[in-house]
């Protein structure tokens, strides 16, 4: 019997040949100018709570640092405006805020550089950093809010009050009429729950 004679592989068409020379050509371009991924790169495959990869949750904590600077600036401003706070209240949260800007300076040389080794060992210190501040702000509060602070109820003032509509107020009006009328008052156990509890938070976050 004749037997049918073999089927030849037809040679490569010379566009997949240039296709995959060029594919492999960029990919080697790629990794050498810095745009890919480069055969010794680490790839981080890991995942934080299941779902979410490791760098979403490292630029998560930065950003909540940045946030609490910002937190701790505008409170600044607040107790600089507030009469019923000393200068040692007041220079110790800025000592405080300062030490913050630290772990901020920190997180800003990470997300603005190129991720290296050496850009990411600069993270644990700055989270330790924010964490530290955290708690150690915390518990000055409360020192200073039951030792330091020389009334019975914390003075709050207030905020976006219209006086154009109310009489005038007489000059020789008392201290206590002034206060009232300026300032809400707050317990000591509340105040410190509100602070300290908004600290609370931020650490937990770096921990």
């Amino acid at each position: 019997e004749d037997k049918e004679p073999l089927m030849m592989e037809s040679p490569p068409e010379d566009g997949a040949e240039e296709g995959g020379a060029n594919k492999e050509e960029d990919q080697e371009h790629d990794s050498q100018s810095g745009i890919g991924p480069g055969p010794d790169d680490y790839i981080e495959t890991r995942k934080c709570l299941g779902c979410f990869n490791y760098k979403c949750a490292v630029v998560t904590v930065c950003m909540v640092i940045v946030l609490e600077f910002f937190d701790l600036l505008l409170n600044m401003m607040f107790i600089a405006d507030n009469d019923y706070f000393d200068d040692l209240y007041l220079f110790s949260f800025m000592a405080f805020t300062f030490l913050l800007f630290v772990s901020v300076v920190l997180v800003l040389v990470y997300l603005c550089t190129r991720d290296s080794p050496s850009s990411r060992g600069l993270l644990p210190w700055a989270i330790l950093f924010a964490a530290i501040v955290s708690i150690l702000l915390a518990v000055w509060i409360a020192v200073y809010i039951f030792y330091y602070y020389p009334y019975d109820e914390v003075y709050i003032k207030k905020y976006g009050q219209d006086y154009k509509n109310e009489p005038p107020q007489p000059e020789t009006e008392d201290e206590d009429a002034e206060r009232e009328r300026d300032y809400d008052k707050e317990s000591k156990l509340r105040f410190l729950l509100e602070n300290d509890g908004r600290l609370a938070v931020y650490t937990g976050f770096y921990t």
